[in-house]
């Protein structure tokens, strides 16, 4: 197709119908770019596939030094090992990309090299147990592949490995994320790298080797594990690492590294969460009640934890934190109860209560009041004018 184009040329393919038939190559380093209009329409890949000799198992090979955008509409292959066989800089939006290929260890999107944006409205999925929806991977003299999903949702089982960097800012991974390094070629030295902004990922998250894992925000409904013992062959002296500085989770392995000043265990029923960040912590707390525990495993000093009616507090962290504003000191605990206003009976008075009259202590001395009522005119206004002062001048 881009012997059409001359090198640096652009040009967009739109489908007028559904479409079914080989894959395509873009060859390399011939600055082309390229968008695939898919125009609402599906676009079936079948034999014949393509790839480099000996290994023609692709779909789409989209080798590196050119851009290509992929649009509006769907991708599918029940034949194709890697449906999207990524080197370049290729942008997929609003695109359902599925492989539904059998065979074990297939790939709906592989990326090598170059950046790879998988924006909202797009899915990225495979329907046979054994098989990714996507990697990020180096090899040979590439840079690896760096993969950022924006509210899409990868429905399969996420690799990251030697040196291939993925981030979620937003959307879902419905599958597992493995981030490790195993021995190919010259990339066992290439660190790996998986990053949570925002989004969910409904697995585990499992990195080793020499692998690297930075969790900001998001949640991840299974377990983050961290496994630090390095396989002789990766060839690097460097140890896998997880840190986390915020997030939701369905369990944190021990060794797991929490950057967060706060971080606890809020516990329903037979079903916990752990929450790092006081922020998110008070944000789980909000829908809480009867029967929900909050355990506080790390909290600076001070920090202010809003607690609804109902929930137990306990305070296993070293610092002393506020509970709805009540000091609650290390190793011990609170239930939260519904705070009352004091009610101390007395009456209110009536607007001509004698709340501004001095009390003389004789009440059976009815002769002042009397004589005062026969004074002069000049007098009783100058006693106005005092008993107006002492009302309204406090």
């Amino acid at each position: 197709m881009e012997e059409l184009l001359p090198d640096g040329g652009s040009a967009t393919i739109k489908l007028l119908d559904n479409y079914t038939g080989g894959g395509i190559v873009v060859k390399a380093n011939k600055n082309l770019n390229l968008t695939f209009d898919l125009n609402g329409k599906t676009w079936t890949v079948t034999n014949p596939l393509v790839g480099s000799t000996g290994t023609e198992t692709n779909g789409f090979q989209l080798n590196r030094g050119n851009t290509v955008t992929f649009q509006n509409g769907a991708v599918t292959s029940s034949v194709a090992r890697i449906l999207f066989q990524n080197y370049c800089d290729l942008t997929v939006d609003n695109v359902d990309v599925t492989l539904t290929t059998a065979t074990p260890g297939s790939y709906a999107m592989s990326n090598n090299n170059a950046s790879t944006v998988v924006k909202g409205g797009s899915t990225i999925e495979v329907t046979a147990e054994g098989n990714y929806a996507m990697d990020s991977f180096t090899f040979g003299d590439y840079t690896g592949g760096n993969v950022t999903i924006e509210d899409a949702e990868i429905k399969g089982d996420v690799e990251i490995a030697n040196g291939g960097k993925l981030k979620l800012d937003g959307g879902v991974i419905d599958g597992d994320v493995t981030v490790y390094n195993y021995t190919y070629q010259n990339s066992t030295n290439f660190v790996p790298s998986f990053t949570i902004e925002s989004g969910t990922v409904t697995g585990d998250v499992a990195t080793s080797e020499i692998g690297v894992t930075t969790i900001n925000g998001g949640e991840v409904i299974g377990e983050v594990t961290l496994n630090t013992n390095k396989n002789s062959t990766s060839g690097s002296g460097d140890t896998a690492s997880v840190t986390v500085g915020g997030g939701v989770f369905g369990k944190l392995g021990e060794n797991v590294e929490v950057a967060a000043a706060d971080a606890a265990v809020i516990t329903s029923g037979e079903s916990s969460k752990t929450v790092v960040g006081l922020s998110n912590i008070n944000k789980a707390l909000e829908n809480a009640g009867e029967g929900v525990t909050l355990q506080i495993t790390k909290a600076a000093e001070g920090s202010k934890i809003v607690a609804p009616v109902g929930v137990v507090v306990k305070n296993s962290s070293e610092n002393a934190v506020l509970v709805n504003g009540e000091e609650l000191a290390k190793d011990s605990s609170v239930t939260v109860e519904k705070k009352t206003e004091g009610n101390t009976g007395d009456a209110i008075p009536e607007p001509n209560d004698e709340k501004d009259n001095p009390q003389t202590g004789d009440s059976g001395n009815l002769a002042l009041p009397v004589i005062m009522l026969f004074l002069s005119g000049t007098v009783l206004a100058g006693v106005s004018i005092y008993s107006r002062k002492r009302r309204y001048g406090k």
